[in-house]
This record gives C-alpha cells, sequence and structure tokens, in this order.
C-alpha cells in the first residue's frame, strides 16, 4: 500500500477519480462521515482527547456517586507522545511547575482540579479551569485570604 500510495500509478487509480489526492480525499472524507451507516457529526480532536481527571476514591465507588468527586470531561490539546503537552484520556503531566532561581515570583505551577481533596472546599476544583488552558499559577502563591490556626488542646 506504502508503494501504491508513494508511486501512484495511473493504471490502477479507480477511474471515478483524476488523481490519487482526490481518491484520498473522498476516501477520508467518507470515513470521517459515515457511523454505523449513518452521518455523523464533524469529529474535532478535543472530541477523541478528552480529559479523565479522577479522584483517587472515586474507582471504588459507584458511578453516581464517583461523578460528583471526578473532574468534568473536557476535550484538550496534546496527545501521549508529542511536545509541548504530553495529554491523552488517563495519562499526561498532572502537575507542571518551573523554578526559575533568582526570580522566585516569575516561577509558574499547573495542578489539575485544585489544593484540597475536599469535595465540599472552595478549592477542590479551583486550579482545574486554568490547568485546562495551561496558564501558570504563581508558585509563590497569592497574597493569604484564609488563616488557619490550630492549638493544641488544653
Amino acid at each position: 500500500m506504502e508503494i501504491l500510495l508513494r508511486e501512484k500509478p495511473v493504471h490502477f487509480l479507480n477511474p471515478n477519480f483524476t488523481s490519487y489526492d482526490g481518491l484520498l480525499d473522498e476516501a477520508a472524507r467518507r470515513a470521517l462521515s459515515v457511523t454505523n451507516g449513518l452521518p455523523a457529526p464533524p469529529r474535532t480532536w478535543g472530541s477523541a482527547n478528552r480529559t479523565s481527571v479522577r479522584h483517587r476514591l472515586s474507582p471504588a465507588l459507584p458511578d453516581w456517586l464517583a461523578r460528583h468527586l471526578d473532574m468534568e470531561p473536557e476535550p484538550q490539546s496534546g496527545f501521549a507522545y508529542g511536545l509541548p503537552r504530553i495529554a491523552a484520556p488517563g495519562f499526561g503531566a498532572s502537575q507542571r511547575f518551573g523554578i526559575i532561581p533568582g526570580d522566585e515570583a516569575a516561577s509558574y505551577l499547573h495542578t489539575p482540579a485544585g489544593q484540597s481533596g475536599h469535595l465540599l472546599s472552595p478549592f477542590y476544583r479551583n486550579s482545574h479551569p486554568a490547568w485546562m488552558q495551561g496558564k501558570a499559577t504563581p508558585l509563590l502563591g497569592l497574597p493569604n485570604r484564609h488563616r488557619l490556626i490550630l492549638r493544641a488542646a488544653r
């Protein structure tokens, strides 16, 4: 098949086509437009390459409960074998960071979901949109908005 497509001998070309490019275009169009004999909607890379960010406990839980712990599947860029973003369903760099010695303020962090593992915390999903878009979060953080004080029992 490789030799046929490389050399493109005219005597093997389907008589309904004037060129191999036309034949290949039609074959690709048909392959992408038919599913079980029915026309399919146009496909995008993101429809095949969706996120699968799951809480560590969700595989042990029933689906109706696990879906509240997991992040919603979303179309994502990247694929399993290439740079700059290695990402496939259930595979990829979940946390990315870069430290710039001497300029720590410019250092960054990417984290899926959020800082908290507690479903009811406001920080459970708060970092996820930035992670999906590849937007860096400052590694040194932002000004404190909350303070937790732990005191020993008397």
